[in-house]
């Protein structure tokens, strides 16, 4: 069975977020979103606006499509 796409989404934010050693605080501030919004994305609870995708994405130096794999 092929994996949520927000759960994957949510995968390789967290994996991304731990190489660079940031806390879920530290990616919301600078994606200017909550760190609870942070834990929910990341745990596949929530799906999001393409604005915050495109924010974190940015933020983690990294395509939409890196986090769309």
């Amino acid at each position: 069975m092929p994996v949520d796409i927000c759960k994957r989404v949510g995968r390789n934010i967290r994996v991304l977020r731990t190489q660079k050693e940031w806390t879920q605080k530290v990616l919301g501030d600078f994606a200017e979103v909550s760190r609870q919004h942070i834990a929910d994305i990341e745990a596949g609870k929530k799906e999001m606006r393409l604005r915050t995708l495109e924010r974190i994405a940015r933020e983690l130096s990294v395509e939409i499509a890196d986090l769309l794999q």
